[in-house]
């Protein structure tokens, strides 16, 4: 089943509750599952790189096919491999907290990544956006 734009919404809108409840501003980016972006909100005050970064963290989660910051014991032991494989895709691997996938039952259709706090607030807007669509 495909992930569509009406739940990239609502995991989005998630996220932003989320940020909102941590006081901060986040962007937050939905691809389908071969990593393609279906959505991308950037909240007024979130930095200007937050959105390629969310871009790269969705991306990591959907086409990898597990959470982005599962990636860096990957990224710390075999770093020019690493470095390798994040040049093959349509953007840059990420391999830090804030990037997971999105499932459905046991299928991925998609990843949601988000940028702007700390890396652990990220990750904990995406987590919350995911159980918010019921996602986990």
């Amino acid at each position: 089943m495909a992930l569509t734009l009406q739940t990239a919404r609502h995991l989005i809108d998630a996220s932003e509750a989320r940020a909102r409840e941590l006081s901060i501003t986040i962007t937050t980016v939905v691809v389908d599952s071969a990593g393609f972006p279906l959505a991308l909100s950037r909240m007024d005050g979130a930095g200007p790189m937050t959105a390629s970064i969310a871009t790269s963290k969705a991306y990591t989660a959907a086409v990898m096919r597990r959470a982005s910051g599962d990636l860096m014991p990957m990224a710390e032991q075999r770093p020019q491999f690493f470095a390798a494989v994040s040049r093959m895709g349509l953007v840059p691997l990420i391999p830090g907290l804030g990037g997971v996938p999105v499932r459905e039952s046991s299928d991925i259709v998609g990843g949601i990544g988000v940028s702007g706090g700390t890396a652990e607030q990220d990750l904990d807007c995406a987590q919350a956006a995911l159980k918010a669509v019921g996602a986990v």
